[in-house]
């Protein structure tokens, strides 16, 4: 975690600044503050806030619980398991992209159903030891 500090600063003050960047005169331009202000942006916002929470509540005990109901007995194989989701998001992607275009079913029934699905796996999952 402490890595990331200096390697932030290093970005910070070694990369050339971004010429492409909008001025905050710019007509064009919009403030963050702005952008939370909206209704939807909000609600999207909060959407991947919880849609990408569940490895932060599987993550910590996931392993220890794949260990001891013998589901995966080495490192490797705790590793393949955390890797099930990363290859399912990565090839669901596409398919969920087409689904949610404006013209099959939009994004909104997508992203409610993604949040509901989730729910229903952190039910079957059940209260953390």
């Amino acid at each position: 975690g402490l890595a990331l500090l200096p390697a932030a600063a290093l970005i910070y003050y070694r990369l050339p600044p971004d010429d492409r960047r909008r001025s905050s005169d710019d007509a064009g331009g919009v403030s963050m503050k702005a952008l939370l202000r909206n209704p939807q942006i909000s609600l999207i916002a909060l959407a991947s806030m919880l849609a990408n929470s569940d490895y932060a509540f599987l993550e910590p005990t996931l392993a220890d619980h794949a260990k001891a109901r013998g589901h995966a007995s080495s490192e490797a194989s705790i590793g393949l398991l955390f890797s099930i989701s990363s290859v399912t998001y990565t090839l669901a992607c596409p398919l969920i992209g087409i689904l949610a275009n404006r013209q099959r079913c939009g994004p909104r029934p997508i992203i409610v159903s993604g949040l509901l699905l989730q729910l229903l796996g952190f039910l079957l999952i059940g209260p953390s030891p």
